[in-house]
């Protein structure tokens, strides 16, 4: 086997095994999440959706605010989008995930 044999074929698994993980989180996706997590979900995009209305209106209406203040408010932003994310993903029967 030539080496560009060996190349194209560790390519193709890998752009295979990228093909399942993808799949993999598009059913998780969609799938239902447990009633606990759909609550963390709501309650990290309230909190993060209020941190982007201060800056936004910090920034429409010249507050001033501390740019420290701002700061945390941005990460706050991040934090509160990974949370919901993850929240997104977590699926209720972990079963069906074999199958897949």
């Amino acid at each position: 086997m030539s080496i560009i044999s060996k190349i194209k074929l560790y390519f193709a698994n890998k752009i295979l095994s990228l093909h399942k993980e993808i799949n993999l989180i598009k059913y998780r996706w969609k799938a239902e999440s447990p009633e606990f997590f759909k609550k963390i979900k709501k309650s990290s995009i309230k909190i993060g959706g209020s941190a982007a209305a201060v800056i936004g209106v910090n920034s429409i209406m010249s507050l001033n605010l501390d740019s420290n203040l701002i700061t945390a408010l941005s990460y706050l932003i991040a934090i509160c989008a990974a949370i919901a994310g993850t929240s997104q993903l977590t699926v209720n029967d972990t079963n069906s995930l074999s199958n897949n």
